[in-house]
């Protein structure tokens, strides 16, 4: 990613994504202790939003390296 802006682009893309991975944990956490199947859909959520956010920062990477 270069040009203007591609700095702060990445960062808030990094934040995204721990902050999604956050989120799935605590929930995750929050599941076990209360025994609560329905927090553990929410969870799973968060986790795909960060999964969905790493696959966009890979994304250059990925498409250079094809031949």
């Amino acid at each position: 990613m270069k040009g203007q802006g591609s700095r702060t682009l990445r960062i808030l893309l990094t934040g995204f994504v721990a902050l999604n991975f956050a989120l799935g944990c605590g929930l995750g956490i929050g599941a076990v202790i209360r025994g609560a199947p329905s927090l553990w859909r929410i969870a799973e959520l968060f986790f795909d939003f960060a999964l969905c956010g790493l696959m966009l920062t890979r994304a250059p990477a990925l498409l250079k390296s094809q031949p």
